[in-house]
């Protein structure tokens, strides 16, 4: 008995490893012991040389980190590119472009060699940051200069050089950007007062529907604020007569500004207003 079922148990492993080898050959679409076609193997290479964007589909946060490499490798290329060949268009000199490659050289060198103890020393996120917000600085401190030097996007399309008059027209606007901001952070501060008010300010969710609900209040005063203004600059924009030139020039900063003022104030600032209460939000939700 003992060895009939032995037999038997036997018999049946068997059968169960025919069956498992059965399996694993049909799962494979080929007969066990037989090497993958010519095609198979060319689509294997294929996968493996390809790159690998699993990350990419996988991850928000990594497709917006890749997007803003992306973003800054191209502006650095196009710099190391144009500033040499801006250099050399305004002084002609070879020697002019090394000293600019020299100048980028030393702080290169200078980060290369204290970077690292630095960046043991600090939170590296806060140096990252730190260091992104002073380049972002730095590049909008020069790119106005340079703009400022020569001249802003309306002057330049209207052939106006940058004058008395037009200093004057920059100050008037000046004022109108001023109050642009200041009247949508306040609408911003009474409509998260309120939210607070009503224990409605406990979650992130809440913070973007309070700046929403606030900078959409600001959308039609506005809108009318800018259309009175740009109707009533145009007839001098286009108008003749004796003191028409500098007037021009006076209008022009008005117009273009009251196209660029209330971008920034309607898309900028609530983001801006979003980032520094999200921040304190955490720190709350936190303690």
């Amino acid at each position: 008995m003992d060895g009939s079922g032995g037999a038997g148990s036997g018999a049946t492993a068997d059968d169960g490893a025919s069956t498992d080898g059965s399996a694993s050959a049909g799962g494979s679409g080929r007969p066990p012991g037989v090497p993958p076609s010519r095609r198979a193997r060319i689509r294997q290479l294929a996968a493996g040389l390809g790159p690998d964007v699993a990350l990419l589909r996988r991850s928000d946060e990594f497709r917006r980190l890749y997007a803003g490499q992306l973003w800054s490798y191209a502006g650095n290329s196009i710099s190391f590119v144009g500033m040499p060949y801006q250099a050399y268009q305004l002084a002609h000199s070879s020697l002019v472009v090394g000293l600019l490659s020299f100048a980028e050289l030393v702080p290169l060198v200078a980060t290369a060699l204290l970077g690292g103890a630095l960046a043991d020393a600090v939170d590296r996120r806060r140096l990252i940051r730190g260091s992104q917000l002073f380049l972002c600085g730095s590049g909008a401190a020069l790119a106005l200069n340079a703009a400022a030097w020569h001249q802003l996007w309306l002057l330049f399309l209207l052939g106006y050089n940058l004058s008395i008059a037009s200093a004057i027209g920059f100050l008037a606007l000046a004022g109108v950007s001023a109050e642009f901001g200041i009247v949508m952070l306040i609408y911003l501060d009474h409509a998260i007062a309120k939210r607070r008010a009503a224990n409605q300010f406990n979650t992130e969710g809440d913070l973007i529907e309070a700046i929403e609900a606030g900078a959409v209040l600001r959308v039609r005063p506005k809108a009318m604020t800018v259309t009175v203004i740009i109707a009533g600059l145009l007839p001098i924009m286009f108008g003749g007569g004796t003191g028409s030139e500098v007037m021009r020039r006076i209008a022009a900063p008005m117009v273009g500004g009251m196209i660029t003022a209330p971008i920034l104030s309607m898309l900028v600032l609530p983001a801006a207003y979003l980032l520094l209460h999200r921040r304190e939000l955490r720190r709350l939700a936190a303690k």
